[in-house]
């Protein structure tokens, strides 16, 4: 058998070229195809409303094309001001690395919470493939609700493909939609990454989420380095008495 991409020959038959990966067979290309658009779905899954992700959109499907070029350029663009914004990183850190944790914080080591945000409800839904986890909070007086969707397709082949993205409503109302990555690694777990924005509703909730999460950066760094420093002291003091300096 000869790969027809690359021209290796194969000893044995096969679905795969064991040197450049592309399908021998039309199975095998099926595979591949239906993995290919998976892909493409996942990094475009989001729920956020049909009038808000005109940005999937054909230009020539809404209205004129003329309508359809100027719809997808401001979508763009929007996009581009929740990247330079910061609040990508904000909502989604908010959500990944501090809400989850604040009833242990409470309890263990208050000085991590921050005195402007408060956790009122936590809820998971789902298994490992397939879940939602919701947490609502008051931040500055006002209601937030971050909710975490993830869906896993299991193909053929026995391969799996995890997606997720992360809703942010302020006051009630949906102003955010982060589109997720996920690394799953055999050993640390599935770790996610905020990837894009597939709905963004500019307001006041963006310089304030900014500013809370800037505010627990600062607070938090500063306590690992008093905590560092007090070890670095104790150390020394401790070589001092070993050898009577």
């Amino acid at each position: 058998m000869r790969c027809d991409h690359c021209l290796t020959e194969l000893p044995e038959p096969s679905q795969f070229c064991t040197k450049c990966g592309e399908p021998l067979t039309p199975r095998a290309g099926i595979l591949v195809s239906v993995k290919r658009l998976l892909r493409a779905l996942f990094a475009n899954q989001s729920s956020a409303p049909a009038a808000v992700r005109r940005d999937s959109i054909a230009p020539d499907a809404v209205g004129s094309p003329g309508e359809g070029r100027r719809i997808l350029a401001e979508v763009n663009r929007r996009k581009e001001r929740a990247r330079q914004s910061g609040v990508i990183r904000s909502a989604f850190a908010l959500y990944d690395e501090n809400l989850p944790y604040y009833d242990a914080w409470i309890k263990n080591c208050p000085d991590l919470v921050h005195p402007a945000i408060k956790v009122e409800a936590s809820t998971e839904e789902g298994g490992r493939e397939d879940r939602t986890k919701r947490i609502e909070a008051v931040i500055r007086g006002n209601r937030y609700t971050f909710t975490f969707h993830q869906t896993t397709t299991f193909m053929p082949d026995g391969e799996e493909y995890t997606g997720g993205f992360l809703d942010v409503d302020f006051q009630g109302a949906r102003v955010l939609t982060i589109d997720c990555n996920c690394d799953d690694d055999r050993y640390a777990g599935r770790t996610w990454s905020a990837n894009d924005v597939s709905a963004f509703i500019e307001g006041p909730w963006v310089t304030e989420l900014n500013e809370v999460f800037a505010e627990i950066t600062y607070l938090h760094d500063t306590r690992n380095r008093l905590a560092q420093e007090n070890s670095r002291r104790a150390h020394l003091e401790k070589l001092k008495r070993n050898f009577g300096l």
